[in-house]
């Protein structure tokens, strides 16, 4: 899973505008400076997620299965939901 976070970062930044991948919100889907900044910021969450994925799951046996767990669902959780808050922010205002 951390591989292929690092993988869709690494490319995130580089989609175009259109309705088929990428984060597909109203707002990033209405003007495309927010939606180039939307996946930068995204891209970068998403190669950091992938190292902290891999880290957790090399940490596993150390820290046992819940926190594991625990931890790649807040770091799936933390890449999803900033980018769609940051690209409402941009939106309301007016970049």
């Amino acid at each position: 899973l951390g591989l292929l976070y690092l993988f869709l970062g690494s490319e995130e930044g580089k989609v175009k505008p259109n309705t088929d991948m990428g984060i597909r919100n109203r707002w990033t889907l209405t003007d495309p400076d927010v939606w180039n900044r939307t996946h930068r910021l995204g891209g970068k969450l998403f190669i950091l997620g992938g190292f902290l994925l891999i880290i957790d799951g090399f940490c596993g046996r150390l820290l046992g299965e819940n926190f594991v767990l625990a931890a790649m669902l807040g770091i799936i959780l933390v890449c999803s939901v900033i980018p769609m808050g940051y690209s409402f922010w941009l939106f309301k205002k007016g970049v």
